[in-house]
C-alpha cells in the first residue's frame, strides 16, 4: 500500500516562516499587541523631532538647554509618573490604567496647542528670569532657557514620558506577561517592525503637514509654522484616540482567554521603593538596569553632540525639523529591514548573546568615525575647510540612524526577553522602575555631567572631547551588562529545565 507523504513546503511558505513566523492560532493574541506597538510609537515619532525643534530653535536657544530639561524636568517627572503608575495599578486593572494615562496625555496635547503655545511669551516668568540672569553665570544659560521656555520644556517632557509610560512600561509589561520565551523570539521582532514602520510613516507625514504659506482656515493659529504645529498636534491626538480603541479591542479579546491581562491575575501590592529595593537585590534586574542606564548614556551624549552641529547647519526651525525627520525616516527604514529580516533570525539561530552584542558594537564603530571627524574639525577651522564640519554632521547622522535602528531591532527585543524567565511578580516589580525611572536616570545623569562640563569648559564646543570619552566608558559598561545578563539567563534556563 502506497503511503501518502505531505508535499514539501512551497517557497512562499518558507518565506513566511522566515519573515512572519506567526502561527494561525496565535493571531488573536498577537494582533492586539502588534497594533498597540504601531499606534503608540506613531504618536512618539510624530512628536520626537518636534520636541527637539521647538526647544533648540526657539529665539535665543541652543542644544545646551536639553541637558537641563532632561535632568531638572524629565527625571523628576519620571519619578512622579512612576509613583502615579504604582498607585493606579494597585487599584485598577491594567487596561483601565492604560486608558486613563492615555487620556491624560491627550488632554495635555489639546491644552498645549490651544493655550500654552499661543501664549508662551505672555507666560514667561519675567521676574524670575531677571533674578536668575543677574545671579547665574553665562555658562548656566541652559537652565535659564528651560525656565523661560517652560511650555516648550513641558512639551518635551510629556513626549519623553509618552514612550516611557505607555510603550516601555504598559505595552511591554503586557507583552512580557502574555508571551512565552519561544513566542518572544518570533513575536518581538515583529513588534519592533511595527514600531519601526512608524518612523518611516511619520517623516513624510510631518513634511506633508509643514506649511510653506499660511492658510486662511487656520488663521487663528498664527503664521505658517504655528499652523503646521497645530496640524501635528491634531494628528497626534487622532492617533492617541486610536491607541485607546486598540486597548479596548484588546480588553474585549480577554473574554476569549487569549489575551491574559495581568489585571485578572492575583498580584501583590507594588510601590516604587519596593521595586527599587528589588532591583538592588536581584542580579538579573540589576544587570538589566545597568544595560538601560548605559545605553541612555551613549545615546544621550552622542545626540547632544550631533544636535550641536545640526543647529549650526540649520538654525531655522523648519529646516532643522525637516532634517531630523529625514534621519528619523532613514532610521525607520533601516530598523524595519533589520527587524523583519535580521533580528528574529539571529535570535533563533545564534542566540540571545550575539543579538545583544550588535547594538553596542554598532554604536562603538560608528562613534569612532563620527568622533574622529569631530576631533579634526579643529583642523578645518585652522585651514578654513568648512566641508569637514559637514562631514562630521553626515557621520553623526549615520551613527544616529544605525545606532537607533539597532536599538529598535536588537536592543529592545533582547532587553525585554531578559525579563521573561523571571516570575510575574518580579517582572511587575522591576519593569516599571527600570523602564520608568532607570532609562530617565541614564539620561538625567549624563545630562548632569553635561551641565558640569559646559560650566567647566565654558560651553558645549570645548566639552565635546570629554563627552566622547564618557561615551566609550558607557559602552564598556553596556558590554559588561550584556555578558552578566547572558550568564544569568543561562543559569535560570538550566535551573528551570
Amino acid at each position: 500500500m502506497q503511503q501518502c507523504t505531505a508535499p514539501p513546503p512551497s517557497l512562499l511558505s518558507k518565506m513566511g516562516q522566515l519573515f512572519w513566523p506567526v502561527h494561525r492560532n496565535e493571531y488573536r493574541s498577537f494582533l492586539p499587541l502588534f497594533l498597540l506597538s504601531f499606534l503608540i510609537t506613531l504618536v512618539y515619532n510624530l512628536g520626537k523631532s518636534l520636541k527637539i525643534t521647538l526647544l533648540v530653535t526657539a529665539p535665543g536657544s541652543s542644544p545646551e538647554v536639553l541637558p537641563f530639561v532632561q535632568s531638572w524636568g524629565v527625571m523628576p517627572a519620571s519619578i512622579g509618573i512612576a509613583i502615579l503608575y504604582f498607585y493606579l495599578i494597585n487599584r485598577y486593572s491594567r487596561e483601565s490604567v492604560f486608558i486613563g494615562i492615555t487620556l491624560i496625555f491627550m488632554g495635555f496635547f489639546l491644552s498645549f496647542i490651544g493655550i500654552l503655545y499661543p501664549n508662551r511669551t505672555a507666560l514667561e516668568p519675567k521676574w524670575l528670569l531677571d533674578i536668575l540672569a543677574s545671579n547665574l553665570p553665562e555658562t548656566l544659560k541652559g537652565f535659564i532657557l528651560m525656565i523661560k521656555l517652560w511650555p516648550l520644556s513641558l512639551f518635551y517632557i510629556l513626549i519623553e514620558l509618552w514612550t516611557t509610560t505607555l510603550y516601555a512600561t504598559l505595552f511591554w509589561g503586557l507583552a512580557n506577561e502574555t508571551t512565552t520565551m519561544n513566542q518572544a523570539k518570533r513575536f518581538y521582532p515583529l513588534f519592533s517592525f511595527a514600531a519601526n514602520c512608524t518612523g518611516i510613516l511619520a517623516a513624510p507625514l510631518v513634511v506633508l503637514l509643514t506649511l510653506k504659506n499660511p492658510i486662511k482656515l487656520l488663521s487663528f493659529a498664527g503664521e505658517a509654522w504655528e499652523q503646521s504645529l497645530t496640524l501635528y498636534i491634531i494628528a497626534m491626538l487622532c492617533t492617541s484616540g486610536l491607541v485607546i480603541l486598540a486597548v479596548l479591542f484588546a480588553v474585549r479579546q480577554n473574554q476569549s482567554a487569549t489575551v491574559h491581562l495581568a489585571s485578572h491575575q492575583p498580584k501583590s501590592k507594588l510601590s516604587l521603593m519596593v521595586s527599587l529595593r528589588k532591583i538592588l537585590h536581584d542580579r538579573q534586574l540589576l544587570a538589566i538596569a545597568i544595560l538601560v542606564i548605559t545605553y541612555n548614556w551613549v545615546y544621550n551624549l552622542s545626540e547632544i553632540i550631533l544636535l550641536h552641529y545640526l543647529h549650526i547647519k540649520f538654525p531655522r526651525p523648519v529646516e532643522f525639523n525637516n532634517y531630523l525627520n529625514f534621519i528619523s525616516m532613514l532610521t525607520g527604514v533601516m530598523a524595519s529591514i533589520a527587524a523583519l529580516a535580521l533580528s528574529g533570525n539571529i535570535l533563533r539561530h545564534y542566540g540571545w548573546r550575539v543579538a545583544a552584542w550588535i547594538s553596542p558594537v554598532v554604536w562603538g564603530l560608528t562613534g569612532l568615525i563620527f568622533f574622529a571627524c569631530v576631533y579634526f574639525e579643529t583642523v578645518a577651522k585652522i585651514y578654513h575647510l568648512p566641508l569637514l564640519g559637514t562631514i562630521a554632521l553626515i557621520f553623526g547622522s549615520a551613527q544616529y540612524c544605525l545606532g537607533r535602528a539597532c536599538k529598535y531591532s536588537f536592543f529592545d527585543d533582547t532587553k525585554e526577553m531578559a525579563f521573561i524567565p523571571l516570575s510575574k511578580e518580579v517582572q511587575r516589580q522591576g519593569k516599571a522602575a527600570i523602564d520608568g525611572v532607570g532609562g530617565r536616570l541614564g539620561k538625567a545623569s549624563s545630562a548632569w555631567l553635561c551641565q558640569i562640563l559646559f560650566v567647566g569648559f565654558h560651553g558645549i564646543s570645548n566639552a565635546i572631547p570629554t563627552m566622547m570619552v564618557l561615551v566609550f566608558l558607557a559602552l564598556a559598561g553596556w558590554l559588561w551588562a550584556v555578558e552578566k545578563l547572558n550568564t544569568n539567563l543561562r543559569k535560570i534556563t538550566e535551573n528551570s529545565a
